[in-house]
């Protein structure tokens, strides 16, 4: 409720990069249980996706990425835990979209657009050097 709003806890959402943007779907999203803006590790990367929307918006594919570059593609339903295991070799960052059809309801409450969203990164510890290697230049530090 809007009693409960709490300026600094939303902030603080925003600085550790747990949150997504959409015009409709919703994301819960995790790899090796770690959230969006997180640093994952450990084993063999399993990312966990779950989608979930209003009953009248369709969604129904999602993209994933690695370091921005496509690399695969599936179907997903609302609701439904997908895990999809990935070959991470060496640091990297994952990214997920998720889109679906326009319906005669969504185009009522969002426009003639498709329901999309996308995630903010999930690094993943891979090289087991004692440091996270960005691609490109170094992320900044971050602020206490």
């Amino acid at each position: 409720s809007l009693a409960d709003y709490n300026e600094m806890a939303l902030l603080q959402g925003i600085r550790s990069g747990n949150l997504y943007g959409t015009n409709g779907p919703l994301l819960q999203l995790s790899l090796n249980g770690s959230p969006m803006g997180a640093m994952a590790s450990g084993g063999k990367p399993v990312l966990k996706l779950i989608v979930d929307a209003a009953p009248w918006m369709n969604v129904d594919h999602y993209k994933l990425y690695v370091n921005g570059e496509f690399i695969s593609e599936a179907s997903v339903k609302v609701g439904v835990v997908n895990h999809v295991p990935l070959t991470l070799e060496q640091d990297a960052f994952v990214t997920v979209e998720v889109t679906g059809k326009i319906t005669t309801l969504s185009r009522e409450v969002i426009g003639d657009v498709a329901p999309f969203a996308f995630s903010n990164p999930i690094f993943f510890y891979a090289e087991g050097d004692g440091k996270w290697s960005p691609l490109g230049l170094p992320l900044p530090a971050p602020e206490d």
